[in-house]
């Protein structure tokens, strides 16, 4: 990220993909409501605390948090890891067979 305006549209969309609100995020990272709304308006910029509590709020790194390259599928993977241990195994197997039954080739139309 080079720009506090990155910054704030990361953040957001971080938020809007999990379907939180900014109370929301504010709670899960033990921030004021309004550092939330501040950041997200590109305010200013946040401290190293700052990131540190969204990205645990957020459930991943603060190199993620500020990664530009960080996508669905990588939330997908925080979603996983943060499942108990039987319902990761079992979001695994099924991620595990949608890749299998990507790999089988249809049957051409006769």
């Amino acid at each position: 990220m080079t720009s506090r305006d990155e910054f704030s549209r990361r953040l957001r969309e971080l938020r809007v993909r999990r379907k939180w609100t900014q109370e929301y995020l504010a709670e899960a990272s033990g921030l004021a409501v309004d550092t939330v709304r501040r950041l997200e308006a590109a305010a200013f910029n946040p401290s190293l605390e700052t990131l540190r509590k969204l990205g645990n709020g957020l459930g991943i790194t603060t190199v993620a948090l500020l990664s530009e390259h960080f996508d669905v599928i990588d939330d997908l993977a925080v979603f996983i890891r943060q499942l108990p241990d039987p319902q990761q195994k079992i979001a695994f197997a099924v991620v595990y067979t949608l890749h299998q039954h990507s790999l089988t080739k249809a049957p051409e139309p006769s």
